[in-house]
């Protein structure tokens, strides 16, 4: 009962990616270049796409920093592992968080700047863990622990549980 509690927290907390950034643009993966699953970025209007993310990774699920100067996001290497990476809003200076053989993938920012994301197999159940923008202090959360993560919108009448 205690797991299922702390998962229904965790999943109000850390729903759903906040595809806007504070700066107003909207961050997203699509293979509409050339194919290859990249990140775009767009401003709220749909004006000024571009290309964030030039690399051999197939990206999914990407989310804002709370001052939206970086985007953490999962991604699957050529070798089929899906790991968690940070790029700058700008598109410079990615780095591999995690490195765990198994699936890393969603990860959510909380309002301190450190990020949560998933660990297990696509199907789940999944185990929670928790770790600083630097990739540091990787750990597993535990029953009773109590994040404060960045809000997520919803649209209208769509809560975090469905």
């Amino acid at each position: 009962m205690k797991r299922a509690c702390l998962l229904g927290a965790l999943a109000l907390l850390v729903a759903a990616p906040p595809a806007l950034g504070a700066t107003g643009k909207i961050v997203f993966a699509s293979n509409r270049a050339d194919g290859n699953r990249e990140l775009y970025i767009v401003n709220a209007d749909g004006s000024g796409e571009h290309r964030l993310s030039f690399n051999d990774l197939f990206e999914r699920a990407p989310a804002w920093s709370p001052d939206s100067s970086r985007i953490a996001f999962a991604a699957a290497a050529p070798d089929g592992n899906w790991d968690i990476y940070t790029v700058n809003a700008s598109g410079g200076d990615l780095r591999r968080l995690t490195t765990d053989p198994g699936r890393d993938d969603n990860p959510r920012w909380t309002a301190d700047g450190r990020l949560v994301w998933q660990r297990g197999p696509f199907n789940c159940p999944c185990q929670e863990w928790l770790m600083n923008a630097d990739g540091s202090d990787q750990h597993q959360l535990v029953a009773g622990t109590s994040l404060q993560a960045v809000p997520a919108w919803q649209p209208r009448g769509v809560s975090a549980g469905d």
